[in-house]
């Protein structure tokens, strides 16, 4: 599985699409943009994910992204998907 820590996303942001996995609540309280499709959610709504860009999946620490990408390959998308290694844990250090 392909991991990008937050601190290289910062330096080109633009080359990626976001995806946060994380709950409602969760993404209310902070995010760092992107499309919003709750894990429990991917299934019924994988439609909404842009696929012009490598798809960089986030959580709060790395779990639920590692399992969306799971579900994801499982697809066949004709795009890279990268986890944002250690969640939006990491993203409190810059």
């Amino acid at each position: 599985m392909k991991k990008l820590t937050f601190k290289d996303y910062v330096l080109q942001p633009e080359k990626y699409n976001l995806l946060d996995v994380r709950t409602h609540l969760e993404r209310n309280n902070f995010h760092i943009g992107g499309i919003h499709i709750p894990l429990n959610e991917l299934p019924n709504r994988l439609s909404e994910i842009p696929t012009n860009k490598p798809i960089l999946v986030y959580c709060n620490t790395g779990l639920r992204s590692a399992r969306a990408i799971e579900y994801l390959k499982t697809k066949n998308l004709k795009v890279n998907i990268i986890k944002l290694k250690n969640g939006l844990s990491e993203s409190t250090l810059i």
